[in-house]
């Protein structure tokens, strides 16, 4: 976990950074760096590595059952879906669809 090393620097006061003393920004996600950063000042190495990985857990399944109680009809897909089932008639063909009429033979 690249992220957790800034963390821990940041913590314990030296920034965030990979290196103490050296100031480069290399880090994708300041959020989940600071995340990590307040499990670092909670825990040791080990404890905050395993509270990161049991937040990853708890966000993940959370998230999976905030989809799954979403009832079907509220999913944009299928609003998505009702909205072209009740266009008037026959689905629009890509050459149809450009020009309104059907597409001229070719020579």
């Amino acid at each position: 976990m690249t992220s957790m090393r800034y963390a821990w620097n940041f913590s314990h006061g030296s920034g965030l950074v990979w290196n103490p003393g050296e100031y480069v920004e290399s880090y994708t996600n300041p959020l989940m760096s600071l995340v990590m950063a307040l499990a670092t000042s909670l825990f040791d190495k080990s404890g905050a590595v395993l509270a990161i990985q049991v937040l990853g857990v708890v966000l993940t399944h959370s998230t999976i059952a905030g989809m799954m109680s979403t009832p079907v009809s509220e999913r944009p897909e299928a609003a998505r879906a009702n909205r072209t089932a009740s266009l008037p008639g026959p689905p629009p063909t890509r050459a149809g669809f450009r020009s309104g009429r059907p597409p001229s033979p070719r020579r």
